[in-house]
């Protein structure tokens, strides 16, 4: 974990901090989270560290024991499956719904992400390449101005990008969820709702397949 050095909040940056740690791999499932021991990492009191603490539960990225202590928690294919399930739902709802309405100006920024993710793949940056892929679809559940999709959508890449990083499978799929976003792209361009929710639907679909094989 980084130390924390900015003007900002200091719960908000500690839970930033721990948050990436996780996503990162850095505190592995099951790992023990101490307020004493992150507080001394991040240079911080304890009850930043706390707050943070009582968010990253909230996140479903951490659990709380009997006895009180909080440990990264594990995920199970069965969790992967679940939130797909719900992510399938909805964004192929929303790209169905913005097909009839999406502008010009939707569909370029679309493409830019595309291109962004394109250009990430080509030097093997994954960090840069799930920076674009969240942005992208971020940007189609958004469409909707509908804030618990947002949040449901928020709490699942978590998850998923979790563990994307935990299985390694994010390297060897990249290319085929490349393609399934340009035939995406091509529908909503179209303005195809139809073609649209068949596009995402199988995109989700064949996601949480790839993932669940890797496992």
């Amino acid at each position: 974990m980084q130390t924390i050095g900015r003007k900002e909040s200091l719960s908000t940056l500690a839970y930033q901090s721990i948050k990436n740690a996780i996503i990162s791999g850095e505190f592995r499932p099951g790992a023990c989270l101490k307020e004493e021991d992150l507080s001394k990492a991040l240079a911080i009191s304890r009850t930043p560290v706390r707050e943070a603490l009582r968010q990253l539960h909230y996140d479903h990225l951490i659990e709380k024991d009997h006895s009180h202590n909080f440990t990264v928690s594990n995920i199970t294919p069965e969790d992967i499956s679940q939130a797909l399930e719900l992510r399938r739902v909805m964004e192929s709802y929303c790209a169905k719904e913005w097909a009839k309405s999406i502008t010009e100006r939707d569909l370029q920024k679309l493409q830019k992400y595309y291109d962004k993710q394109t250009q990430a793949l080509e030097k093997s940056d994954f960090e840069n390449f799930l920076k674009y892929e969240e942005k992208f679809h971020s940007a189609i559940i958004h469409s909707k101005n509908n804030q618990y999709f947002d949040d449901y959508l928020a709490q699942i890449e978590l998850l998923q990008k979790r563990f994307l990083i935990l299985s390694g499978s994010l390297k060897p799929n990249a290319l085929e969820a490349m393609k399934e976003h340009q035939a995406l792209l091509d529908a909503l361009a179209a303005h195809d709702a139809e073609k649209a929710q068949e596009a995402m639907d199988k995109h989700i679909c064949n996601v949480e397949k790839r993932l669940l094989e890797e496992d």
